[in-house]
């Protein structure tokens, strides 16, 4: 691609969390919080300002018996643990269970926080069976976690005389070396006759880059009115050429794929041979901002707030807060058995009809 249209395709295609709009208000994260960990690494100014902790890798929300898990990392100590989506962690060590707290000292900073790779004893309850699993926590960055996540996910199945691939983006990303290995991922599953491209709880920002592998030119791509900040414009990195998947593709997505997650679902939902499944994505396209001591010492200096993207328009629509539907709608509740998922048997299902 001409060094022009590359320069004007990243810059249309990352405005959509990046309006210079008035400042609103919304969701603030603090240390105590387990998504902090999540999106400051994805917003720091430099590589050496993402923030480690010691973490099992799972996802997880507050419940009232403790803490329910929206997903499990492939390869982390969780899921090796056999812990799964739907789970409830009860404890460790016998401890009421925090996500941050339970493995990391609540008297440091959490810039002050150390590796800690001792064993833990995990309470947990599926339906009305009370369990225990034994797993060692990782100390690493959760962007670093998402990106070993990812390259741990790729799997393929052979049905009949046909190959579906399956890979798991926990993250997009628009570091260099993640492109490069995403173009590795994709090139890896080239032979297979469909793939299975799960965006389910996945964060990060948008690049042309990755549309590359899929989207043959610029035709088609969403608009934007607004405009971006120096902060995230970006000149992309000059990728070997490769061959766009020209196979069907069916895409997973729900209610916690966010920011340019979605945005990558929305766009690749355009063509023909894709299809979209699951549940619809989170709507959130803004930015989280890092917040100073307040005068009134409300807010800490290491907490996050969110600024909605209300005023970005794509293709005509906001995006913020409604989000992308989509095509097969198909729910997953946690009260299913985590081994059970409805969602993946519609995606096998549906390659199946058009390979």
């Amino acid at each position: 691609m001409r060094p022009a249209i590359r320069r004007s395709l990243d810059i249309l295609l990352m405005c959509f969390a990046l309006m210079q709009a008035p400042f609103v208000s919304g969701q603030q994260l603090t240390p105590a919080d387990s998504e902090y960990y999540l999106y400051q690494p994805f917003w720091a100014v430099a590589e050496h300002d993402r923030q480690p902790l010691n973490h099992l890798g799972m996802r997880v929300s507050a419940h009232a018996d403790g803490f329910l898990v929206t997903a499990a990392l492939d390869g982390y100590p969780a899921q090796a643990a056999g812990i799964l989506r739907g789970d409830v962690i009860n404890t460790i060590n016998g401890e009421a269970f925090h996500p941050v707290y339970s493995l990391n000292d609540q008297s440091r900073s959490p810039a002050s926080f150390t590796a800690n790779p001792t064993p833990v004893s995990i309470g947990f309850t599926r339906g009305t069976q009370q369990m225990t699993a034994e797993a060692t926590p990782v100390f690493e960055s959760l962007y670093d976690s998402l990106r070993s996540a990812s390259l741990n996910s790729i799997q393929q199945f052979p049905s009949g005389n046909k190959i579906v691939g399956y890979v798991r983006f926990w993250s997009v990303s628009r570091n260099s070396n993640d492109l490069i290995a995403l173009h590795r991922l994709i090139s890896e599953l080239s032979h297979c006759d469909g793939i299975i491209i799960d965006l389910r709880d996945a964060y990060g920002f948008l690049d042309s880059a990755q549309l590359q592998l899929i989207y043959r030119g610029t035709a088609n791509l969403f608009t934007v009115r607004g405009s971006a900040t120096d902060q995230l414009q970006h000149e992309g990195y000059p990728l070997a050429p490769l061959a766009n998947y020209r196979q069907p593709i069916a895409l997973l997505i729900n209610e916690q794929t966010e920011a340019g997650a979605e945005l990558l679902a929305y766009q690749l939902d355009k063509l023909s041979r894709v299809v979209t499944i699951g549940q619809g994505t989170a709507g959130k396209i803004g930015q989280y901002q890092q917040q100073g001591q307040g005068e009134s010492g409300s807010e800490t200096a290491e907490s996050l707030r969110y600024q909605p993207a209300l005023e970005t328009i794509l293709d005509g629509q906001q995006f913020e807060g409604n989000g992308h539907q989509p095509e097969r709608p198909v729910p997953y509740p946690y009260t299913q058995p985590g081994r059970v998922d409805p969602q993946f048997q519609t995606a096998m299902e549906v390659l199946m009809g058009i390979i």
